[in-house]
């Protein structure tokens, strides 16, 4: 049975939507299970899944084991990664903050550190991270999830696009999220199974409504706007990228500051 791992976040759940509700069939057994980030990429490491859905810079520090397949990943040119904190600071003024992080192997936190050149930074699940800065743990924090569209709403101040600020800064879309398979896995059960997600993620666009209130029941944010305005940033606007684009934006990505200490399997 092909065993397969991607987050709760809206943007996963929305492309597995046909293959979760078994709406779309796949010629071979699979299991898909649901799994915080900061886990996913620890699982990665451990070799434990034959799909999964992992952060660019996980990836990109070990590429023993898998590969990138041909879909499912996540883009963005803005409306990525949002800098939240309790004070409006400046963007100089956020250099001398501290940080609340996803922690070291996720591209929130790459960007982060190239943006500001190594802000101090203490290390949160994703999930936890507003609520660090409401408790003044730390000054500002990275959101990456689909909180990311509602700062007001936590009694905070959006600060800037870490998406948006790398491409003024760099003019490449950022890498966020990537869906590797085992580099060993059977041509057949690999493509086989990249068809099916293929014909879910079609699913998914044709059948959209009941796709975002299907994703509704395991997001942290309920509101089905903020959940279709993620989905269209991290799922819907994937065809916009060429991928001469994306094999750049990910070259780009690897080559730009990375403590080699992060770089090891």
């Amino acid at each position: 049975m092909i065993q397969v791992a991607i987050s709760p976040c809206p943007n996963d759940i929305f492309n597995f939507y046909g293959l979760l509700t078994k709406k779309v069939s796949c010629d071979v057994p699979f299991e898909i299970k649901k799994y915080p980030l900061h886990e996913l990429n620890k699982y990665y490491r451990e070799e434990k899944f034959d799909f999964l859905k992992v952060s660019f810079m996980t990836y990109l520090q070990c590429q023993d084991i898998y590969k990138l397949c041909h879909l499912g990943h996540s883009f963005a040119s803005q409306k990525g990664p949002v800098i939240f904190s309790r004070k409006n600071y400046s963007l100089e003024e956020l250099k001398s903050c501290r940080f609340a992080s996803a922690g070291p192997d996720t591209s929130a936190h790459h960007l982060l550190q190239v943006l500001f050149d190594k802000p101090e930074t203490v290390i949160r699940p994703f999930n936890e991270i507003i609520s660090a800065i409401q408790k003044e743990e730390v000054d500002a924090g990275v959101v990456i999830n689909e909180s990311r569209v509602k700062a007001s709403a936590y009694g905070l101040y959006e600060i800037c696009d870490l998406t948006k600020l790398w491409v003024e800064r760099f003019h490449l879309p950022t890498p966020l999220g990537a869906f590797v398979a085992k580099k060993n896995l059977d041509d057949k059960i690999y493509h086989g199974f990249l068809n099916s997600l293929l014909q879910s993620i079609e699913y998914a666009k044709a059948h959209q409504a009941e796709a975002f209130e299907y994703a509704s029941e395991f997001s942290q944010e309920k509101d089905l706007l903020s959940i279709e305005e993620h989905v269209k940033n991290f799922s819907l606007n994937q065809e916009f990228y060429s991928k001469e684009v994306e094999v750049e934006a990910v070259d780009f990505f690897k080559r730009t500051k990375v403590d080699p200490l992060l770089m090891k399997c």
